[in-house]
């Protein structure tokens, strides 16, 4: 099946019979969210052609945000600090907020995705708590920081298990499961596109 639909998806960009051209806008830089926001929009609209750009953002929140009210404002932080000419010609705006909350299980990374005033949550990947307890000392050992933390889980796993480890895209390493952030994200944001044409 996945051969077929590359071939009429070639067979349209090849003789222009896409029924659509869509503009998409991610409000991130980042290679792991513009890949998230480029294959599920791909999945989701095959016989289309899909143009994605990312652009830099200001979230205007912590490092690593604590809690989903303030991944909710990063989220609109940073879909509002792109350029006004962006957003108007774009058909979607992506924004996307990683953030950690403690559950009855324990302490859990999620993705919050806002596409075009739709906000769709990934799976929660676990996370040890000593990772969180460290992250939380040496960010004290920074300052004060309302709404989160200075240092980011991340980045105290790659310290703790090496340079091997992607500190953006540690979900994929076999002890926190095994599923990329990449993955993750795609697998949200496709949801959140179903409902959509």
């Amino acid at each position: 099946m996945k051969d077929v639909l590359l071939a009429m998806s070639f067979f349209c960009l090849t003789f222009g019979l896409f029924s659509n051209e869509i503009q998409v806008v991610v409000a991130s830089k980042a290679a792991v969210k513009i890949n998230a926001v480029k294959h599920a929009f791909q999945k989701r609209f095959p016989l289309d052609q899909i143009f994605v750009a990312g652009y830099s953002s200001d979230s205007a929140i912590p490092e690593q945000p604590v809690g989903r009210e303030i991944a909710l404002q990063g989220v609109l932080n940073r879909a509002k600090s792109l350029p006004l000419e962006l957003v108007q010609m774009a058909d979607f705006v992506v924004s996307i907020e990683n953030f950690i909350e403690l559950t009855e299980d324990g302490w859990c990374d999620v993705g919050l995705i806002g596409v075009n005033g739709v906000y769709v949550f990934t799976k929660p990947t676990p996370i040890p708590s000593c990772f969180v307890e460290m992250a939380q000392e040496q960010s004290l050992l920074q300052g004060e920081c309302p709404d989160g933390l200075m240092v980011t889980v991340g980045s105290v796993i790659q310290a703790l298990r090496g340079s091997a480890v992607d500190a953006q895209d540690w979900h994929k390493e076999v002890e926190f499961g095994g599923i990329s952030r990449q993955d993750l994200l795609e697998e949200a944001l496709f949801s959140a596109l179903s409902d959509k044409k």
